[in-house]
């Protein structure tokens, strides 16, 4: 997640925020934020996380979060994926619509790929 974050950082500077108390083994299961302006932690934590359109929070937010934790806990966007969330295996990128695809532009760019959803191939993709 962190070689993904300094990737996205390379080609489009944005600010970078770590959640407000991070748990131990945060770079496996904890998160990191992307922001065009300047957030505090404890509003980005705050900002829903529901599946569906992204509340208006979320506007030049994306969250960077680690699924390779053991014991992660349940985050509807992350854990049910679907249209707004892009899973890369060991972490997976939600937020801001506009903001996802610049993310994974960048990361594509690098040949990294999100990662095919349960029952697709990664042809269909």
């Amino acid at each position: 997640m962190l070689d993904a974050v300094a990737l996205v950082q390379r080609r489009s500077p944005y600010f970078l925020v770590s959640e407000p108390l991070p748990p131990p083994g945060w770079a496996r299961r904890g998160a990191l934020y992307l922001c065009r302006a300047v957030r505090a932690a404890e509003d980005l934590d705050r900002l829903s996380r529901r599946p569906g359109r992204p509340a208006s929070g979320w506007a030049g937010v994306v969250c960077f979060q680690g699924t390779a934790g053991p014991r992660g806990s349940y985050i509807p966007r992350v854990s049910d994926g679907g249209e707004g969330c892009l899973h890369y295996g060991a972490f997976a990128v939600y937020g801001d619509p506009e903001l996802l695809g610049e993310v994974r532009a960048a990361l594509a760019a690098d040949s990294i790929r999100p990662a095919p959803a349960a029952g697709e191939s990664a042809r269909s993709r």
